[in-house]
């Protein structure tokens, strides 16, 4: 199963058998979207759309749709413009999701399912971390403070927070936080060299509080780093992980990126530039296993020992009688007969 929108109406894909169905009844007017599902498909969450393109958050559990609670003005006390539900945890019971405020900083709320197994009860955690006032002049300390990843059992949030300029000595820098949904309590981590210039950002987030996330430089430049469960400061992922020559190899060509973390911890996937020849670069996809002494990484191969392309195809289909451009996206086919998608 798969779940996004047709026509800008959440729908479920059954792969199956190549048809879908839209999830909301036809109540829901305008726009919907799904924005995260349980892999069992019973429950789902995401947002409508009405006339005034205003967001509500919906939870979906077992075909039965119903509203998320939102806050008025007078309790964030800012101005609000709707609210997303982002994703979950795996059974539905903790759902993160955001306000939308008037500087489209998108500051945290936490819904927690209530005893009755159906209502939801909401939290503004960032109430006392996020300044929504006009002119910053609030006690709060961050300008920006957002809900980047959940963990699968439900503890713990990554966030994504950014200090107030209160001055011109103030830091400007993106940085990660970790909150624990369970005791109410929120780390700051230790982010090296952030910056104006080098911002940080979460991607996921186990069960026992690692974070994955990335370092960005620039528009393009990314690097992938990590917190482990009971530390307190990011690392690259090249430095935790000296012997997978593949890391260091993408961290050096400019792009380095780990996706997601699986919620036992032991797994991590993502992508990055791999050398295709002596000038260009691919995009290469990879998975790491934690508990083994790797050398590599599974889905990262070796450019120079790869059989040799006898045909290349554009995503289209239509045979390429031509070199292939930079940047071009092309599908080759091989002398071993493998087919794979690369950017040249």
């Amino acid at each position: 199963m798969g779940y996004g929108d047709v026509d800008a109406k959440s729908a479920k894909f059954d792969f199956a058998t190549g048809k879908y169905n839209y999830l909301l009844d036809e109540s829901v007017e305008d726009y919907s979207l799904v924005h995260y599902a349980t892999a069992d498909g019973k429950f789902n969450c995401g947002v409508t759309y009405n006339d005034a393109y205003i967001q509500h958050p919906y939870v979906m559990k077992d075909g039965k749709m119903s509203y998320l609670p939102e806050l008025t003005d007078e309790w964030t006390g800012y101005e609000t413009n709707g609210f997303i539900a982002n994703g979950a945890n795996k059974d539905g019971s903790v759902i993160f999701g955001s306000v939308i405020d008037n500087f489209a900083s998108y500051p945290l709320v936490v819904w927690t399912l209530n005893r009755d197994g159906q209502t939801y009860s909401i939290s503004q955690f960032s109430k006392r971390f996020f300044d929504g006032s006009l002119d910053l002049d609030g006690v709060q300390p961050y300008d920006i403070f957002t809900g980047s990843a959940i963990s699968s059992n439900g503890k713990w949030i990554a966030v994504s927070y950014h200090k107030k300029m209160v001055d011109a000595d103030s830091e400007d820098a993106n940085l990660i936080g970790r909150y624990n949904v369970e005791t109410d309590v929120f780390d700051t981590l230790t982010c090296p060299n952030a910056s104006a210039d080098l911002a940080y950002f979460a991607s996921s987030v186990a069960d026992d509080g690692t974070i994955l996330g990335m370092t960005q430089e620039g528009m393009s430049s990314r690097n992938a780093v990590i917190c482990k469960a009971g530390e307190t400061e990011f690392k690259n992922l090249s430095a935790v992980y000296p012997t997978i020559t593949d890391f260091s190899a993408m961290e050096t060509n400019g792009f380095l990126q780990a996706n997601s973390i699986t919620p036992d911890g032991r797994n991590i996937v993502g992508y990055g530039y791999k050398d295709y020849d002596d000038e260009n670069y691919c995009y290469a996809t990879w998975c790491l296993d934690t508990q083994t002494e790797a050398t590599g990484v599974e889905g990262v191969a070796d450019a120079s020992k790869q059989s040799k392309v006898v045909a290349s195809y554009t995503v289209d289909g239509k045979k390429l009688n031509r070199p292939t451009m930079r940047n071009e996206l092309v599908i080759n086919r091989f002398a071993n007969g493998k087919v794979k998608k690369m950017v040249k």
